[in-house]
């Protein structure tokens, strides 16, 4: 079970510590510092491509050794999913420096049921004063519903109609914060 609930208008965010011990925390970070990272174009707009760092991500490709080992911890802690019903919809890292920029989305539109977002915090190590929280909001973006500091080894899962955003590292930051994003959804019967 989530070591910690927080419940926003029927949506849950369920938060996990210390799923990946620290010898796992490393050996994914070592896996994931390496791998190759491409520039989306999301936000672009906003920004009116002004210099930042937009968005980076690395696809996490089925049948690797990252994969299996990350998704295994999975399904043998959130016993929120029923996981006998899921899909996958893509699986990849995000990469975020001190000039990362993300603006406040969803992962679905309102009326998409049964999608969730895992969000595992994979840096081997991380100080609060490095910042880089994931924040989460109402619906009408009035107010914060949840925070979370980065945690390495941590997992969070929510539901992916919540408006979030994740904040850039600081400067001060010891290296880039990455998670793995996780994308899944019941099937219907």
């Amino acid at each position: 079970m989530a070591d910690k609930t927080i419940t926003h208008n029927n949506k849950n965010i369920f938060v996990y510590k210390n799923v990946f011990n620290r010898r796992e925390c490393l050996n994914i970070y070592n896996d994931i510092v390496n791998a190759s990272y491409v520039r989306t174009n999301i936000d672009c707009f906003l920004l009116n491509n002004i210099d930042r760092d937009v968005k980076w991500y690395s696809p996490v490709q089925p049948n690797t050794p990252i994969h299996q080992t990350i998704n295994e911890k999975y399904y043998n802690t959130i016993k929120e999913i029923d996981w006998s019903t899921v899909q996958y919809d893509g699986q990849y890292v995000n990469y975020n420096t001190s000039n990362s920029v993300d603006m406040i989305h969803t992962d679905r539109s309102s009326n998409e049921e049964g999608y969730f977002t895992i969000l595992h915090y994979a840096n081997h190590t991380w100080d609060v004063n490095w910042h880089g929280l994931t924040t989460w909001y109402s619906d009408d973006l009035k107010e914060i519903v949840y925070a979370f500091v980065p945690d390495p080894g941590s997992v969070v899962v929510f539901d992916s109609r919540l408006q979030h955003s994740s904040t850039a590292p600081s400067t001060i930051a010891g290296h880039p914060r990455f998670t793995i994003a996780t994308k899944v959804h019941h099937r219907l019967a």
